[in-house]
This record gives structure tokens, C-alpha cells and sequence, in this order.
């Protein structure tokens, strides 16, 4: 980047604030002293700034939908990759439980047992 490709920027430098100031102006001086101009204007920018926020939604939303839809995909491959590795017979899986029981009485202790032993799959 050299100097030389900033020459004759110096007049584009006061359009913003410019455009700015001005917009301040017609806000005020507008309905006063052309209506009808300062209707059109605004009813266009109304109209530029509601499609603009429409198209900005639509497109987030796409994102949005599409990101779902990859992640779900991910997700079933990913449960269907999990499924094959387990084997189909589980009978031999052990199943160990912490009972913390630090001053508890021993009618709830035992209550917990039994009811750990009514499970359907309890040996």
C-alpha cells in the first residue's frame, strides 16, 4: 500500500458526514418546506430499510434450517455408527450404583435396596 493510492480521496472523506448532517437537516426542514419530496423520500427509505430487515431474516433463517438439517443428519449417522458398535446381546453387562448413605437411617438405605432389586432387568 503506498500514498499514492490515497490521492484525490480527500473529497470523498466529507461525503459521509456530509450525507449525515443533511439527513439531520431534511428531517426538520423537510415537512415544512417540501412535503411532498420529503414524503416520497421517506416512504422510500421505509420501504429500502423494511425489505432490507425481510431478506436479512430470510437469510438467517435459511442458515438457521440448513444448520439444523446438517446437524440432525450428523447426528443420525453418527447414533446409527454407535448402533453397530454395540453388541446385540447386553446380557453381559454389569451394572454397578453409588448409594451415598452418609447418615442416612437404615429403613431408607434398605427401602433403596429393595427397590433397586424389583428392577426388571435385577439379578
Amino acid at each position: 500500500m503506498d500514498i499514492k493510492d490515497f490521492e484525490g480521496m480527500f473529497k470523498y472523506k466529507l461525503f459521509m458526514p456530509a450525507l449525515y448532517i443533511l439527513s439531520w437537516i431534511a428531517m426538520f426542514t423537510g415537512p415544512h418546506f417540501y412535503p411532498v419530496a420529503y414524503q416520497q423520500y421517506s416512504i422510500i427509505m421505509i420501504g429500502y430499510l423494511v425489505f432490507k430487515v425481510f431478506i436479512i431474516t430470510f437469510i438467517l433463517l435459511y442458515i438457521a434450517i440448513r444448520n439444523q438439517m446438517i446437524l440432525s443428519k450428523m447426528q443420525a449417522k453418527q447414533n446409527d455408527d454407535y448402533q453397530e458398535q454395540l453388541p446385540n446381546d447386553m446380557s453381559h453387562l454389569l451394572y454397578g450404583y453409588i448409594i451415598p448413605n452418609y447418615k442416612e437411617d437404615l429403613e431408607l438405605l434398605a427401602e433403596t435396596l429393595d427397590f433397586l432389586a424389583d428392577q426388571k432387568r435385577a439379578k
